[in-house]
């Protein structure tokens, strides 16, 4: 995950177990983060109002994104690896259902 650089590695997707899955994009300040679990979309949130956009490379893609989902890297590692241990949301942050 740390060598998300929104230059050369831009994207990460892994599976937890065959109903979970993460996909992790933008880097090197900021991230876009959505879990996949029992056919459910959750995208990780912070606590800005949404007011705002910041630009991130996402796959390989120049895009626009709601500061309210842009997640800096500490936030971003502690909730993929308790996702990763435990094939669940991190319960003291913040999700969005899509």
């Amino acid at each position: 995950m740390r060598k998300l650089d929104g230059d050369k590695f831009t994207l990460v997707f892994f599976e937890v177990s065959d109903t979970g899955s993460a996909l992790v994009g933008g880097g090197p300040e900021y991230f876009v983060v959505s879990i996949t679990m029992d056919e459910h979309i959750f995208t990780l949130m912070n606590d800005k109002r949404g007011n705002s956009e910041i630009s991130l490379v996402i796959g390989g893609q120049l895009g626009n994104y709601c500061d309210n989902i842009c997640i800096e890297l500490i936030p971003m590692l502690e909730v993929l690896k308790y996702f990763y241990e435990t094939g669940k949301l991190h319960e003291s942050h913040q999700w969005k259902q899509e």
